[in-house]
């Protein structure tokens, strides 16, 4: 009697023991597993934080952006990259993600330029293919340019982007013009003719 008693005992722990194997089981088929997805290729690049040569000739200078931001000359020259001023998509046609950045420059109340900059990935870093700065779109436009607008995307291998326009400081420009350029070789060089509509 105490044999079959016994036998009884050892079958229940064996059987909630599967039961307890069985829910466990149940309960990992059915909450999927909550993993961070890892950025690759050009996208694990922190674009908002890291230096830029900005500007040409003897106004180049190197410009340390920390947190989307860097301040120069106590405050008088303010650089930045903002989180849509950082764009993906196939620049160069190689069929690989690249990235383009947009740096603005606010200087004063009235002076505010910008450049635009191409980065591929390679050899497991961003390497620069191709800038452009607002004094080189001003002279494609052939008017005044006095700051970057908000849009700017890559679509079908072409950068696309706004600036402010057919004005001389910040507050007194009259047109958003929208850009179309592509690479070639080392240079973004204009695709089509600018459009340009009133400002709101």
């Amino acid at each position: 009697m105490k044999n079959i008693q016994y036998r009884g005992k050892q079958f229940m722990k064996i059987k909630l023991f599967v039961l307890a194997v069985f829910v466990l089981l149940t309960c990992l088929s059915v909450a999927p597993a909550q993993t961070k997805k890892v950025a690759e290729g050009i996208r694990a690049v922190d674009f908002r934080n890291r230096s830029y040569s900005f500007g040409e000739g003897d106004d180049e200078q190197t410009v340390k952006i920390r947190n989307g931001k860097a301040k120069l000359n106590n405050g008088g020259e303010i650089y930045e990259v903002r989180k849509n001023d950082v764009v993906y998509g196939d620049v160069n046609g190689d069929g690989a993600e690249d990235a383009v950045v947009r740096i603005r420059l606010t200087t004063g109340a009235s002076l505010r330029g910008f450049e635009i900059q191409a980065y591929k990935f390679r050899n497991g870093k961003a390497e620069m293919m191709a800038r452009l700065d607002m004094p080189q779109v001003q002279e494609d436009y052939t008017k005044e340019v006095c700051c970057t607008g908000e849009g700017l995307k890559i679509k079908n291998g072409h950068v696309i982007f706004e600036a402010l326009t057919d004005g001389e400081i910040f507050l007194s420009y009259e047109k958003i013009t929208t850009f179309d350029y592509n690479l070639s070789g080392t240079e973004l060089v204009m695709n089509v003719k600018p459009q340009s509509r009133k400002k709101p």
